[in-house]
């Protein structure tokens, strides 16, 4: 009985700890995806192609899937 309560403990210790991986990796995610914002940004002032527009969409797209992400690892924890 003691063996299975260790195992257990350990399979709950793996499953918090890839919490915890999924966690940061959203965080860094939206935090590449602010940054990524920011430079287009600073381009946008210079140089205004339909492209950049994409990119500009695209980049708060990025940030949206991060939240989301985010709250998902939020309600795994």
């Amino acid at each position: 009985m003691e063996e299975i309560r260790n195992v257990l403990a350990s399979i709950d210790f793996i499953g918090l700890s890839i919490k915890i991986v999924g966690m940061l990796f959203s965080v860094g995610y939206v935090s590449f995806a602010i940054i990524f914002l920011q430079r287009l940004t600073k381009l946008d002032r210079t140089y205004t192609a339909p492209s950049t527009r994409t990119l500009y969409a695209f980049s708060w797209l990025q940030i949206a899937i991060g939240a989301i992400l985010i709250l998902y690892a939020l309600f795994l924890l």
